[in-house]
């Protein structure tokens, strides 16, 4: 069984590879922040109104899921890609600011936590992630990353807008990763020579959405270290 720590795309994907009878436990579109933070109670009835997707991602986070789960897979699939989001301090407590969490939480007041302390506060929460991943007989780490170009239906390159909060996103993401091989060289690493996404029908980007061949590739990495 596999637990997964990371993304949707990186669930998808994983999905597609193992079936997702295989998977254990999925803690999607979280933060390491906001998963070493107290724990927070739910509203049943306001958690209801959520379909399955949406309601796993939000009880995940205000449980803390992947801090406290009992029962473990045998390997655990990471990425960082979820640290793009905003964290917010919220009753005490810390949630990433994922679609999923601002639909809930609707107009409740909330604090961003800023971005410096953010990237201070890495090395300690990656000491934290530790204790528990090695736990697991095997860690996968995909480094996955922001978009920086897009295909358009042509397949051809595009540059994506805002290349500068993208490329900021994608240093802090980089520091994860930094800080995570630099004390954990064991875990077994994968990284994409090329990731692109697809512009939309109406001509948006979403840059935390890969490709369908950029998918592809991926799948066949993670294909090679989990079978």
């Amino acid at each position: 069984m596999i637990d997964i720590f990371g993304s949707k795309t990186l669930h998808q994907v994983t999905s597609n590879i193992i079936g997702p009878e295989k998977l254990n436990s999925s803690v999607i579109s979280s933060s390491l922040e906001s998963q070493f933070s107290t724990s927070l109670t739910l509203s049943n009835s306001k958690l209801d109104q959520l379909n399955g997707m949406e309601r796993s991602i939000v009880e995940n986070e205000y449980k803390k899921s992947f801090r406290l789960n009992g029962t473990r897979g045998k390997y655990l699939l990471v990425d960082f890609l979820s640290e793009r989001n905003n964290i917010v301090q919220y009753n005490k407590s810390k949630l990433t600011s994922n679609t999923e969490i601002r639909k809930f939480l609707e107009n409740e007041k909330t604090k961003n936590v800023i971005l410096d302390n953010r990237a201070k506060s890495i090395p300690s929460y990656i000491d934290r992630f530790t204790e528990i991943a090695d736990s697991y007989e095997k860690v996968i780490v995909a480094e996955l990353y922001l978009t920086n170009y897009s295909l358009d239906e042509n397949n051809m390159l595009v540059i994506n807008p805002n290349q500068y909060g993208i490329n900021k996103v994608n240093a802090l993401l980089k520091t994860f990763y930094e800080h995570l091989k630099f004390k954990k060289s064991n875990y077994n690493y994968i990284k994409l020579e090329d990731y692109y996404s697809d512009i939309s029908s109406n001509g948006r980007v979403s840059p935390w959405l890969y490709s369908e061949l950029t998918n592809k590739k991926l799948e066949e990495l993670l294909h090679k270290c989990l079978l």
